[in-house]
Protein backbone atom coordinates (compact mmCIF):
# COMPACT_ATOMS: atom_id res chain seq x y z
CA UNK A 1 0.00 0.00 0.00
CA UNK A 2 1.19 3.12 -1.01
CA UNK A 3 1.72 6.31 1.69
CA UNK A 4 -1.15 8.64 1.89
CA UNK A 5 1.59 11.43 1.69
CA UNK A 6 3.02 9.92 -1.32
CA UNK A 7 -0.16 8.83 -3.32
CA UNK A 8 -1.24 12.77 -2.45
CA UNK A 9 2.15 13.96 -3.28
CA UNK A 10 1.61 11.87 -6.88
CA UNK A 11 -1.55 13.17 -7.36
CA UNK A 12 -0.58 17.02 -7.11
CA UNK A 13 2.33 16.12 -9.64
CA UNK A 14 0.01 14.92 -12.01
CA UNK A 15 -2.61 17.73 -11.75
CA UNK A 16 0.38 20.19 -12.07
CA UNK A 17 1.45 18.12 -15.33
CA UNK A 18 -2.11 17.90 -16.95
CA UNK A 19 -2.04 21.87 -16.57
CA UNK A 20 1.44 22.61 -18.07
CA UNK A 21 0.40 20.24 -20.94
CA UNK A 22 -2.96 22.16 -21.05
CA UNK A 23 -1.24 25.98 -21.29
CA UNK A 24 1.14 24.88 -23.62
CA UNK A 25 -1.74 23.34 -25.95
CA UNK A 26 -3.36 26.54 -25.70
CA UNK A 27 -0.14 28.76 -25.95
CA UNK A 28 0.79 26.82 -29.43
CA UNK A 29 -3.00 27.01 -30.66
CA UNK A 30 -2.93 31.10 -30.15
CA UNK A 31 0.29 30.85 -31.84
CA UNK A 32 -0.78 29.38 -35.21
CA UNK A 33 -4.09 31.64 -34.97
CA UNK A 34 -1.92 34.75 -34.15
CA UNK A 35 0.50 33.47 -37.41
CA UNK A 36 -2.56 32.74 -39.69
CA UNK A 37 -3.80 36.37 -39.34
CA UNK A 38 -0.65 38.33 -39.70
CA UNK A 39 -0.50 36.57 -42.81
CA UNK A 40 -3.95 37.21 -43.72
CA UNK A 41 -3.45 41.08 -42.94
CA UNK A 42 -0.18 40.64 -44.53
CA UNK A 43 -1.11 39.38 -48.53
CA UNK A 44 -4.19 42.15 -49.38
CA UNK A 45 -2.54 44.73 -51.06
CA UNK A 46 -5.50 46.43 -53.00
CA UNK A 47 -3.70 49.19 -55.37
CA UNK A 48 -5.57 51.69 -57.94
CA UNK A 49 -3.86 50.97 -61.46
CA UNK A 50 -5.58 53.85 -63.54
CA UNK A 51 -7.69 56.64 -61.44
CA UNK A 52 -9.10 58.83 -64.81
CA UNK A 53 -11.98 59.14 -62.54
CA UNK A 54 -13.42 56.42 -65.01
CA UNK A 55 -15.05 53.10 -65.04
CA UNK A 56 -13.04 50.30 -66.35
CA UNK A 57 -14.31 47.25 -67.62
CA UNK A 58 -13.77 44.05 -70.00
CA UNK A 59 -10.46 43.24 -68.38
CA UNK A 60 -7.83 40.43 -69.17
CA UNK A 61 -4.89 39.78 -66.89
CA UNK A 62 -1.92 37.67 -66.88
CA UNK A 63 1.58 37.39 -65.05
CA UNK A 64 4.42 37.75 -67.13
CA UNK A 65 7.62 35.71 -67.26
CA UNK A 66 9.00 38.50 -65.36
CA UNK A 67 6.61 37.93 -62.26
CA UNK A 68 4.49 41.30 -62.67
CA UNK A 69 1.03 41.54 -63.86
CA UNK A 70 -0.05 43.45 -67.00
CA UNK A 71 -3.70 44.20 -67.50
CA UNK A 72 -5.69 44.88 -70.39
CA UNK A 73 -8.77 46.81 -70.24
CA UNK A 74 -11.20 49.25 -71.95
CA UNK A 75 -11.51 52.58 -71.21
CA UNK A 76 -15.68 53.47 -70.46
CA UNK A 77 -14.79 57.12 -71.24
CA UNK A 78 -13.64 56.58 -74.77
CA UNK A 79 -13.61 53.05 -75.32
CA UNK A 80 -9.98 52.39 -76.07
CA UNK A 81 -7.97 49.61 -75.91
CA UNK A 82 -5.52 50.10 -72.92
CA UNK A 83 -2.81 48.11 -71.26
CA UNK A 84 -1.06 48.57 -67.77
CA UNK A 85 2.48 46.96 -67.05
CA UNK A 86 3.19 46.72 -63.38
CA UNK A 87 6.49 47.66 -62.04
CA UNK A 88 6.09 45.92 -58.91
CA UNK A 89 4.29 43.01 -57.60
CA UNK A 90 1.47 44.58 -56.13
CA UNK A 91 0.73 47.33 -58.99
CA UNK A 92 0.94 49.47 -56.22
CA UNK A 93 3.17 52.03 -58.19
CA UNK A 94 5.50 52.63 -61.30
CA UNK A 95 2.49 50.80 -63.15
CA UNK A 96 2.95 52.02 -66.80
CA UNK A 97 -0.28 52.84 -68.39
CA UNK A 98 -0.28 52.43 -72.58
CA UNK A 99 -3.50 53.09 -75.38
CA UNK A 100 -3.17 50.11 -77.66
CA UNK A 101 -6.01 51.02 -79.81
CA UNK A 102 -7.77 54.42 -79.80
CA UNK A 103 -9.84 54.03 -82.87
CA UNK A 104 -13.26 53.66 -82.71
CA UNK A 105 -15.07 51.29 -79.58
CA UNK A 106 -12.62 48.88 -79.43
CA UNK A 107 -11.13 46.71 -76.43
CA UNK A 108 -14.42 44.87 -75.52
CA UNK A 109 -13.93 40.86 -74.18
CA UNK A 110 -10.41 41.42 -74.12
CA UNK A 111 -8.50 38.60 -73.40
CA UNK A 112 -4.66 38.79 -72.75
CA UNK A 113 -1.67 36.19 -72.19
CA UNK A 114 2.04 37.17 -72.10
CA UNK A 115 4.10 34.66 -73.25
CA UNK A 116 7.88 33.51 -72.70
CA UNK A 117 9.27 36.50 -74.56
CA UNK A 118 7.63 38.68 -72.63
CA UNK A 119 5.84 40.88 -74.98
CA UNK A 120 1.73 40.76 -74.44
CA UNK A 121 -0.67 39.33 -76.72
CA UNK A 122 -4.64 40.79 -76.69
CA UNK A 123 -7.01 39.27 -78.72
CA UNK A 124 -10.48 41.91 -79.08
CA UNK A 125 -13.54 43.36 -79.94
CA UNK A 126 -13.50 46.23 -82.35
CA UNK A 127 -17.42 47.38 -81.55
CA UNK A 128 -17.47 50.30 -84.18
CA UNK A 129 -16.59 47.88 -86.84
CA UNK A 130 -17.86 44.36 -85.83
CA UNK A 131 -14.40 42.77 -85.90
CA UNK A 132 -12.14 40.80 -83.93
CA UNK A 133 -8.91 42.02 -83.68
CA UNK A 134 -5.37 40.89 -82.19
CA UNK A 135 -2.20 42.69 -81.28
CA UNK A 136 1.14 41.30 -80.44
CA UNK A 137 2.80 44.49 -78.62
CA UNK A 138 6.60 44.98 -79.35
CA UNK A 139 7.76 45.60 -75.93
CA UNK A 140 6.70 44.74 -72.48
CA UNK A 141 4.35 47.82 -72.28
CA UNK A 142 2.71 47.65 -75.56
CA UNK A 143 4.24 51.51 -76.27
CA UNK A 144 5.74 50.13 -79.61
Amino acid sequence: MVPPILLNLRLRHSVILLLAIAAAAIFFFFLAYLKQQIALAATNVLSVIDDRSTAYWNTGMAMAPDGLPVISYQSYTNYDLKVAKCTIADCSSGTTITPVDTVGTVGEFSALAVPADNLPVIAYQDTTNTDLKFVKCGDPTCSS
